[in-house]
C-alpha cells in the first residue's frame, strides 16, 4: 500500500476506483505499457504540427515544442522499459514516474494547441483542433486501465484549446468551447465502458488460467502448472533473486492400483481426493503440491534445504500411511515413496531436475517402497531425460 501524501496521491490516480486487487491493479498498469503505438502515433503528429507551424510562422515556439516533445516521449519510452524488466509488484514504483510524464506531455501538447489556435494561421488552428479531439479519443483508450488519470489530462489538454477558441481572431471558432466539453463528455463514457471490458477479460482471463492449471479431481494443481512454476523458480534462482535454493519431491502411491482394480475407479477417485487432501495440510502455504496424473504427485519447497526437505517427505510418508475412509466399509492403506532433486546443486533447468526427481523416485521403488530418497548423481552421467530412471 502506498505511504505519505504524494504517493497516496500517485496511487489514487493509478487506481479504478473499485475494490481491484493486487494482480488485477497490476495487469491494468501492465495494460498501459503495453500500449507504446499510441505514444510514437502521438509523437509523430507532434513533429509533424511543429514542423508545420515553424515553417509558417517563422517563430521559436514550434522549435521548442518539437525537442521538448522529443525528449519527453524518450523519457517516457525509457521508463516504460526499465519497469518491463522489473518483476512482479516493484514495476508498481515506475507509477509515479509514468503518470507524472505523461501529464507533463499533455501540458506541453495543449501550449503547443494553445499556440496554434492564438497564431493567426487558420491552418494551424484546423490542425489544433483535429489533434485535441484525436488526443482526447487516444487519451480514453490508452489510458482506460486508469480511468482516474484520463480524466484528468483530458481535462488539461482541453483547457488550453478552449481558452485559445474563445479568443482566436476567427469568426464563430469560440463555439468550440461549447463543443468541445461535449466530446470529452462522450469520450468518458466510451472510457468507463472500454475499463470495465477490460477489467472484465481480465477477471475471465484469469478464472480460465486458473481452471487450466488445476486438476479437475484433486483441486490441486496440474502438470501444466508444474512445469510453468518450475521454470519460474529456475530462472529466479539463477537470476539470483532468491538467496536460498529449492527442493522438487516426486511422490508415487504404493499400492493404489490394488484398491482400484478392487473397489472400482469412483472409490479410487474418493482416494485420489484424500490423498491430495493429507498432502495439502502437510505442506506449509507457501508449497506447492501438483498431481501429475493417475496416481502421481509432485511437490515444490521453496527456499528449502535437504534437510528440511528430508524432514517433510517424512512427514509425507507418514501422513498418507495412515488408513483411508473411503466409504466402501472398510479401511484402505497405502504407501508412498519419494524422490527429490534439489536445485541449484541437481541443475537449474526444469527438465533435468524432474528427471532427477523421477530417477530418485525410482531408486526409492527399488529400496522397498515407503520410503524417501534424493537424487545421487551415477557414473552413468546426467538423469534420463525420457522420465524414467535406468534400470
Amino acid at each position: 500500500m502506498a505511504s505519505g501524501p504524494l504517493a497516496r496521491i500517485f496511487y489514487w490516480l493509478s487506481s479504478s476506483g473499485q475494490p481491484d486487487s493486487d494482480e488485477l491493479r497490476g495487469r491494468l498498469i501492465q495494460s498501459i505499457m503495453d500500449r507504446k503505438g499510441a505514444l510514437l502515433v502521438g509523437t509523430a503528429v507532434v513533429i509533424a504540427t511543429a514542423t508545420v507551424a515553424y515553417f509558417m510562422t517563422g517563430a521559436w515556439w514550434p522549435i521548442v515544442w518539437l525537442v521538448t516533445e522529443i525528449v519527453i516521449v524518450a523519457v517516457r519510452l525509457a521508463v516504460i522499459s526499465h519497469a518491463e524488466q522489473t518483476p512482479g509488484r516493484r514495476r508498481e514504483d515506475y507509477v509515479p514516474a509514468l503518470l507524472t510524464l505523461g501529464a507533463l506531455w499533455t501540458v506541453v501538447f495543449g501550449a503547443g494547441s494553445y499556440a496554434c489556435m492564438t497564431s493567426g494561421e487558420p491552418v494551424l488552428a484546423i490542425i489544433a483542433s483535429v489533434n485535441t479531439a484525436g488526443a482526447v479519443g487516444a487519451m480514453s483508450s490508452r489510458n482506460a486501465p486508469t480511468p482516474r488519470f484520463a480524466s484528468l489530462i483530458m481535462v488539461i489538454c482541453c483547457i488550453p484549446f478552449a481558452i485559445a477558441s474563445l479568443n482566436a481572431p476567427y469568426p464563430g471558432i469560440g463555439s468550440l468551447a461549447i463543443i468541445l466539453p461535449l466530446w470529452v463528455v462522450g469520450m468518458h463514457v466510451i472510457m468507463f465502458q472500454n475499463h470495465d471490458i477490460l477489467v472484465r477479460m481480465i477477471r475471465a482471463e484469469k478464472v480460465t488460467r486458473r481452471l487450466a492449471m488445476t486438476d479437475a479431481l484433486t483441486g490441486l494443481q496440474n502438470r501444466m502448472a508444474l512445469d510453468e512454476k518450475l521454470a519460474d523458480m529456475c530462472a529466479r534462482l539463477e537470476r539470483r533473486i532468491d538467496g536460498e535454493g529449492f527442493s522438487l519431491l516426486y511422490l508415487d502411491l504404493d499400492g493404489f492400483k490394488a484398491v482400484n482394480d478392487r473397489h472400482g475407479h469412483t472409490a479410487g477417485d474418493v482416494l485420489l481426493k484424500a490423498v491430495a487432501e493429507r498432502i495439502r495440510h502437510a505442506l506449509r502455504p507457501d508449497d506447492h503440491a501438483s498431481r501429475n496424473g493417475g496416481d502421481e504427485f509432485s511437490v515444490i519447497l521453496p527456499l528449502t534445504g535437504r534437510e528440511e526437505t528430508a524432514f517433510v517427505a517424512k512427514r509425507l510418508i507418514a501422513t498418507i500411511s495412515r488408513p483411508f475412509e473411503i466409504g466402501i466399509g472398510d479401511t484402505v492403506q497405502l504407501g508412498v515413496s519419494i524422490g527429490s532433486a534439489y536445485a541449484p546443486d541437481d541443475g537449474l533447468d526444469p527438465a533435468i531436475l524432474l528427471a532427477s526427481a523421477d530417477e530418485a523416485l525410482y531408486a526409492a521403488k527399488r529400496a522397498g517402497k515407503g520410503i524417501h530418497r534424493e537424487y545421487r548423481p551415477s557414473d552413468d552421467g546426467p538423469p534420463n531425460l525420457d522420465g524414467r530412471a535406468r534400470a
